[in-house]
């Protein structure tokens, strides 16, 4: 080695490390040089050879765009989740390309990816590159058009519900136009309509402008389309003055504000507007849209995975199926038909999905008692422990069999050779067929006795496990619709701050107009209008979602809409709603002492600790029959039959004999030395058992715990309802001052937010405050292990009676109601 050579001289020189020469020195980068080479041309080697296994996909979008980038990546997602185990798919980035929203620039992308020799399949995610890709005819790699239109206005081709095209499959997702015009005509009565599209668009399917002309003339509409890029006001002026609606179809270029201005723009002018696109431009502010967007993406990326599968195992895309069916799911935003003066008829009204409103007319109703209990009757979780139950009676028949007759049977044929047939001198005939029984009846076992004992008590500790699961979906089900209450309060509260917020800044454009603003003020309210928009929109995405938990607990469909009922502490199925209990928490002593009785009563009631129980109580027995393996043996009668059906050859009629054979057995059976099997059994058994009584004592600590912290929580909540009202009072008694005052010039834009943001967060507190109570009192049920919506009035009564009989016992005075 040349290293150790340069420096063996220099070794017992000092204490300090060896200090090369110079020679030695650059004998060493040379080294270091040629084996830093070796090693980077041989991991570029091993990569390419790699590379070479991959397939490369290249994904082309129309331009720079969240929507597009993001479910780019949700399609990344999905292809490796679906193929990763069997492909090794990648998606480099330098052979990602766009369009850079132009016709021209997806003619380029388009024509680069299928050019380009690292590309093994191209995926157009966007209209404009989509459409070129989708009418180029045959292709010389596999190719994918996921975003079309509308296939029939751009002219695809279509052959047995494929494209017919070598290599290629595109996927018509969209609503189809005319269909959308059918539907908006249907909402919205016009004649004169008025169509927003992108001017990339335009150019690049010039196809659909006549043919959508054609449409418009057969269903006695005058059409006028309007090309734009990424500006409202451009928009806005290019809608003539006499349009009576507007169409709007995808306009990727839009940031969210133009986009915004847009929808104010067509508020002011009062027209009513139709997305082509989907739900999620009505949440925006576009009046309608047929299309469930919001839902398909998801679904989108995963049919686009799966034709990707299909060309990785060698199919033509061309035999792939173009239609890709999205639904039709009108939505209407309410508040945008408010502000055009629209008001739908009770046909839509029934039929759309509304936003900013709540459906009115529903059959389904749900309150806090109705969800808990439907939730203990139709829960899928709780319907499969069921289940378990329901097979453990089976495991203790099971265990019970052994104790009755056994019996089994048989059909035997055997044959001897010749030799051993005439050497048993007849006693064996070469061949023999017979049928044999044999019956036993086990006597006494205790190895039996205790498997049926532990198999009942392990019953009974699931059944205790299946009543602690109802206790979990009770409570489970009453936070979640508690918590869909608290959602929907917020999202009211959110309605009013954002007319609150469109009210000041109408007084800050009095302000300007008398002179006593300026246009700062105008643009910050203009700002928080935006801003309470999104608030606003995310506090109906939680009532939603609030919405999808109670159906899931419930086991509904997922979005089934219902009405809710307001949960209050006058609730007569709740104890608390009986006045004399809240005598019980007035000063700490007392509320003390209340939760001392609430920690008894969860002691005695927790499934936890009864399922415990009885899991001991099995695994004594289990101690019990370990010891008497030492000396207890099994008992058993037994009895067998053999008919011999016939005989032949060699022996069969030698020797004369019962066709019939019949024996009776009396067994006692006992192991003696199994070479210490049985005391090591016994010792476990007992470790076992001490282990299950220590787990218990800690359980019952838990339960402990759990009580006495819910009981706090409650308290505070409880307290913090009266607190909540007061200080939410005093935030609107102070906005209103503070309002006033502001429209008088005499405080300024930062006052006033000031309140208004007091105002809401005091308000959110002091709407939710009973709700968050009602959360913590289910919690405190759950910790003692009784509902009330689960007891009768008698049980209800025996409840008081006990926390009386229990002040009384610790000779505690109750304060006066």
């Amino acid at each position: 080695m040349l290293l150790p050579v340069c420096l063996h001289k220099s070794i017992f020189i000092a204490d300090f490390p060896p200090i090369p020469s110079n020679a030695c020195q650059k004998k060493m980068k040379h080294i270091a040089l040629t084996v830093l080479v070796s090693f980077f041309l041989w991991m570029t080697l091993m990569g390419n050879a790699s590379a070479d296994q991959a397939t490369r996909v290249a994904i082309i979008q129309d331009g720079p765009y969240q929507r597009s980038e993001d479910f780019k990546h949700l399609l990344e997602q999905e292809i490796r989740e679906l193929v990763g185990g069997e492909f090794d798919v990648r998606f480099p980035e330098r052979l990602q390309r766009d369009a850079g929203w132009s016709a021209e620039g997806a003619e380029q992308a388009v024509g680069g990816a299928l050019s380009d020799p690292e590309v093994d399949i191209v995926v157009a995610i966007d209209p404009l590159v989509s459409q070129e890709l989708a009418q180029r005819g045959p292709l010389p790699k596999p190719s994918i058009a996921a975003i079309i239109i509308d296939a029939d206005l751009q002219g695809l081709p279509v052959d047995d519900g494929t494209s017919g095209v070598r290599n290629l499959n595109y996927l018509a997702q969209f609503k189809n136009t005319e269909r959308d015009v059918e539907v908006f005509r249907q909402l919205v009565s016009f004649d004169k309509l008025a169509v927003l599209v992108d001017k990339a668009i335009m150019q690049a399917m010039p196809q659909l402008e006549e043919k959508g002309r054609l449409i418009a003339k057969e269903n006695g509409i005058d059409l006028h389309i309007a090309p734009v890029s990424d500006s409202a006001d451009e928009a806005l002026a290019a809608i003539p003055a006499d349009a009576q609606a507007v169409y709007v179809t995808p306009l990727q270029r839009f940031s969210q504000l133009e986009f915004n201005k847009l929808i104010d723009g067509l508020i002011a002018r009062r027209l009513p507007s139709f997305s082509l696109l989907g739900r999620q431009d009505v949440e925006r502010g576009i009046l309608a849209s047929a299309s469930p967007d919001t839902s398909d993406a998801k679904k989108l990326a995963r049919r686009i995975a799966l034709n990707v599968q299909r060309i990785l195992f060698g199919d033509d895309p061309g035999r792939f199926k173009v239609a890709f069916s999205q639904g039709e799911r009108l939505s209407i935003n309410m508040e945008t038909a408010r502000r055009i003066g629209f008001a739908p008829t009770w046909r839509f009204l029934t039929e759309a999905e509304l936003i900013n409103e709540e459906p009115e007319g529903l059959e389904r109703t749900l309150s806090l008692s109705k969800a808990v209990r439907e939730a203990v009757t139709v829960n899928l979780d709780l319907l499969a422990f069921d289940r378990t139950v329901e097979a453990g009676l089976e495991e203790v028949k099971k265990a019970e069999s052994v104790r009755y007759p056994q019996l089994s049977v048989d059909l035997r044929q055997t044959r001897l050779d010749e030799d051993s047939a005439k050497a048993s001198f007849g006693a064996r005939a070469e061949r023999l067929t017979s049928a044999n029984a044999f019956v036993e009846q086990l006597i006494y076992s205790d190895r039996v006795n205790a498997n049926v004992d532990i198999q009942r008590d392990l019953q009974t500790s699931l059944e205790e496990d299946r009543d602690g699961l109802r206790l979990d979906i009770a409570l489970e089900a009453s936070v979640a619709y508690l918590n869909l209450l608290v959602a929907k309060t917020l999202e009211r509260i959110e309605t009013v701050n954002l007319k609150i917020t469109r009210s000041n800044l109408e007084l800050a454009r009095n302000r300007l107009s008398i002179g006593t603003g300026n246009p700062a003020e105008v643009f910050r309210w203009e700002s928080e209008i935006a801003s309470d928009r999104q608030a606003l929109i995310d506090a109906r995405s939680v009532t939603d979602q609030a919405k999808v938990s109670v159906n899931r607990i419930l086991d509904r469909p997922l979005e089934e809409p219902f009405s809710t009922e307001e949960a209050t502490l006058d609730d007569p199925e709740l104890i608390i709603s009986q006045p004399k209990v809240f005598t019980y928490t007035r000063d700490p002593i007392v509320y003390a002492v209340f939760r001392d009785f609430m920690v008894k009563e969860a002691l005695a009631a927790a499934p936890e600790l009864r399922s415990l129980d009885a899991t001991i109580a099995a695994q004594e027995r289990t101690l019990q029959s370990a010891k008497r393996s030492f000396w207890s043996p099994d008992l058993a009668v037994a009895g067998s039959t053999t008919e011999r059906i016939s005989e032949g050859g060699i022996g069969a009629d030698a020797l004369p004999r019962d066709d019939t054979e019949i024996q009776v057995l009396f067994t006692a059976s006992l192991s003696v030395f199994e070479g210490g099997a049985k005391r090591a059994a016994a010792r476990q058994a007992l470790q076992d058992l001490e282990a299950l009584k220590t787990q218990r004592e800690a359980i019952a600590q838990r339960i402990e715990e759990n009580v006495r912290n819910a009981m706090q929580q409650a308290g505070a909540s409880f307290a913090g309802i009266r607190l909540s009202r007061e200080a939410a009072e005093a935030a609107i008694k102070n906005l209103d001052l503070v309002t006033d005052s502001y429209s008088r010039g005499v405080v300024s834009i930062i006052d006033l937010l000031d309140a208004q943001n007091a105002a809401l967060v005091a308000e959110q507190g002091g709407a939710n405050a009973v709700f968050d109570f009602l959360i913590d009192l289910m919690r405190v049920q759950r910790s003692v292990g009784e509902f009330d919506y689960f007891l009768s009035p008698q049980q209800k009564d025996d409840w008081i009676k006990r926390l009386e009989a229990f002040f009384q016992a610790v000779d505690v005075e109750v304060p006066l109601q």
